[in-house]
């Protein structure tokens, strides 16, 4: 029945633009910004590991692993063993193959034995030791064998394991040398970005295309930048740039996190009011990362002043609480008159009524990424 779901979800949202234009909903990655990436960029993985199959490799978390000599293995592995013959915990385990998964589904970090237990038969996927140090994000630019250009996003330092809350981009901000060694030494006859993402030296994931659809970059509004990665794309050249050429204003990217498994979603005229009144114009989008039973991200977007970016995530928090509270308010109330007083309250359906379908006034992605996150909250691992 899921798996039915999915595909029904799946195919609806090849009509995205269309209910998009049809609603007013602007499109975040293009709208906003004046300078545009190639066309000929893949701003998917799945794009970029058929574009480039001599790299496939790189999309194997596995082989990454081994090739830092960080402890690994499949999780399959680990199903017949005793207890005394399992990694050290905490371990963490996530899916093996970057170009099959997004965001950080799968991923948990094993705790216990019963911890293991439960995801035990997740397919395809591997378990590695945990790495409790600062994560971060670059996007590499190699050309001819050097990196030309790196953009870093610096992640929160916090509790959660998992997901960040924010990210700091700057130009300033440098990655690790041991990392750009690795780089250089296991990406041989490539030109382009390359997506890493770390904790302290170690790094966990590669991707053949730019982080967020490329949007760190964009935000940039960086003309010299755009033009001259678009131009590997292109033409295959790169004119080399002086610190001040790549200069740009930092920001930070924020997550908004839900503590409650998500059945509505605030429209999304009523985001753009919160966003415009804490002065955020550009990128915003619903993105439902889990994070912990019943804890999920589902909304970022971007903001130049930090102190505004932590007022603006909480007001989403704080509204999309209460509309969830609503919501469940309304569902006791209508069964309390149905049980109780033997009678439907017309008032309280026809506001049900009016929450549940306001969560369709956003993109169709946003529907599908809602379904997956239910499916992840509720248990259900397809």
């Amino acid at each position: 029945m899921t798996s039915l779901v999915d595909t029904i979800l799946n195919n609806i949202t090849k009509y995205d633009n269309l209910w998009c234009k049809l609603l007013g909903i602007k499109n975040p990655y293009i709208d906003n910004y004046e300078y545009q990436l190639s066309k000929n960029i893949p701003m998917f993985d799945i794009t970029a590991y058929k574009k480039y199959p001599k790299l496939n490799h790189l999309y194997d978390k596995l082989w990454i692993a081994k090739s830092q000599n960080i402890k690994c293995g499949m999780l399959s592995e680990l199903k017949d063993k005793n207890e005394d013959e399992l990694p050290k915990y905490p371990f963490f385990i996530k899916p093996r193959y970057g170009h099959k998964n997004a965001g950080s589904k799968g991923c948990h970090v094993i705790e216990n034995y019963n911890n293991l237990m439960y995801y035990i038969d997740y397919e395809d996927s591997m378990w590695c030791e945990y790495i409790n140090e600062k994560e971060s994000m670059t996007d590499f630019v190699i050309y001819e064998g050097k990196v030309v250009y790196q953009l870093t996003c610096e992640y929160t330092k916090g509790d959660n394991p998992i997901s960040d809350e924010w990210k700091y981009i700057s130009c300033n901000n440098k990655p690790s040398i041991k990392i750009e060694r690795w780089l250089l030494d296991n990406v041989i006859n490539y030109n382009g970005i390359v997506n890493i993402q770390s904790r302290g030296n170690k790094i966990i994931e590669v991707s053949l295309r730019p982080a967020r659809g490329g949007i760190y970059l964009k935000e940039t509004q960086n003309k010299n930048i755009i033009q001259n990665i678009n131009n590997i794309y292109n033409n295959e050249k790169w004119e080399d740039l002086k610190y001040q050429d790549i200069k740009f204003a930092p920001f930070y990217a924020f997550k908004a996190k839900s503590i409650t498994t998500p059945f509505v979603m605030l429209p999304y005229f009523v985001i753009v009011l919160i966003l415009s009144y804490c002065n955020v114009n550009r990128f915003h989008e619903y993105y439902f990362e889990p994070i912990d039973y019943n804890v999920h991200m589902f909304y970022q977007f971007i903001h130049h002043d930090f102190e505004e970016g932590k007022k603006c995530k909480s007001y989403i928090e704080t509204f999309n609480y209460l509309l969830h509270t609503i919501f469940f308010i309304l569902i006791l109330g209508i069964i309390y008159y149905r049980l109780f007083k033997n009678e439907w309250n017309y008032i309280l359906l026809l506001m049900f009524t009016i929450i549940t379908i306001l969560k369709y006034y956003n993109t169709l992605t946003s529907q599908y990424g809602l379904w997956k996150i239910q499916k992840i909250n509720l248990g259900i691992h397809t």
